[in-house]
């Protein structure tokens, strides 16, 4: 009995170390911290908070030959220049500061987006009251979430003018306007 509570010990321990691990390694692939830095921005289509079109968000080559009035996609976008994604989930208050960051962000030739998460259609319009100048584009059913490799708000993805990824920032400086738009510059010279 004590030999069987000893090797359970050690097996605990293990596992502890391996998930310690993990945990604090570098992160090297996609996942939850967005997507793989000098890896193509997925394309997508999604409606406009501020139009009546309502769908869900199509992510595929295709979404770049969608032409529905209230509706945004990203090819055209990323064709003219760099690229600023942030997700927020507009119920929170302290992840909707990022409306504020990016209302202030200017980088030239850069678009600016905020991909609306949760909340309700009537949050999301008010959401994007706040951010005049700001694209603000609703992933209602979390399928651009998910493919991007988001699961901390908020997050901003940063892509250059064709769609390679620079970097994503993620956490509450990201809510900072001259933090952001000091980071942006950084990852876009």
């Amino acid at each position: 009995m004590k030999r069987q509570s000893r090797l359970v010990g050690v097996v605990v321990l293990a596992v502890i170390g391996v998930s310690i691990l993990v945990a604090t390694s570098e992160h090297k692939g996609s996942g939850a911290r967005g997507p793989a830095v000098g890896s193509s921005m997925p394309v997508f289509a999604a409606p406009l908070a501020l139009s009546t079109l309502v769908g869900d968000v199509n992510i595929s080559d295709s979404a770049c030959g969608v032409k529905l009035k209230g509706a945004f996609t990203s090819c055209s976008a990323l064709k003219a220049g760099p690229m600023i994604i942030g997700f927020v989930t507009v119920s929170d208050k302290d992840c909707a500061g990022l409306a504020d960051s990016f209302r202030h962000l200017e980088y030239s030739g850069a678009t600016p987006v905020l991909v609306g998460l949760q909340g309700s259609r009537s949050q999301l319009r008010k959401f994007a009251l706040r951010a005049p100048g700001v694209t603000v584009v609703q992933d209602r059913d979390g399928a651009l979430s998910t493919r991007y490799g988001i699961a901390v708000c908020p997050t901003v993805v940063v892509a250059s003018r064709g769609g390679e990824v620079r970097g994503t920032l993620i956490g509450s400086d990201t809510t900072n306007p001259a933090w952001l738009a000091n980071k942006v510059s950084e990852l876009l010279q």
